[in-house]
């Protein structure tokens, strides 16, 4: 039983509760942070990392006294979460163009030049119009060590004339772009 249905029916309250537990009466009327995507997320350093996520706000049915509000943005933070002294997050992007629904779609691109190798929290979390902030959601972000991340190096070539070429190389989760 416990299995089958106690487990099923309350993983997603217990996650959510473990999310809000920082300030439970104020991240609530927030938007949850959905469905947090990296791409890619393991990189070699300085590479890029797009993250992608949803922000909703739409948790309370209508009736439920609690009023679903348009979406004003989203943030990340790598490695500290968004409360934390001197963070400077990375502003999300609505995929869209315009934050203007209770349900947005959201991005970044995160530079990590400056990571260390090894593995990071990134933290997203949502903002509403009334400026309530919901909870965070956070993945892992791997960045390799420099001396054993994997590097791609060559010419590409013309298979007639030999003459170098422009053309993506990929190799497993990395790609790169050659400059003839």
């Amino acid at each position: 039983t416990f299995e089958s249905t106690v487990f099923p029916d309350n993983i997603g309250a217990l996650w959510y509760a473990a999310k809000a537990a920082g300030r439970p009466y104020e991240w609530a009327f927030g938007p949850d942070a959905v469905s947090v995507v990296l791409t890619p997320d393991t990189v070699a350093p300085g590479d890029p990392v797009e993250v992608t996520a949803t922000l909703d706000d739409t948790r309370f049915a209508a009736g439920s006294g609690q009023p679903i509000r348009t979406i004003l943005g989203g943030e990340v933070t790598v490695g500290e979460p968004p409360w934390a002294d001197g963070v400077v997050p990375y502003a999300m992007s609505a995929e869209d163009g315009v934050f203007d629904e209770t349900v947005e779609v959201v991005s970044a691109v995160i530079d990590t030049t400056d990571l260390g190798h090894g593995r990071h929290l990134v933290y997203v979390r949502g903002e509403d119009a009334d400026g309530h902030q919901g909870p965070p959601t956070a993945a892992y972000l791997t960045v390799l060590d420099p001396d054993n991340a994997p590097r791609i190096a060559g010419t590409v070539r013309d298979a007639q004339t030999l003459a170098p070429v422009a053309a993506t190389v990929t190799a497993g989760s990395f790609s790169d772009t050659t400059d003839p």
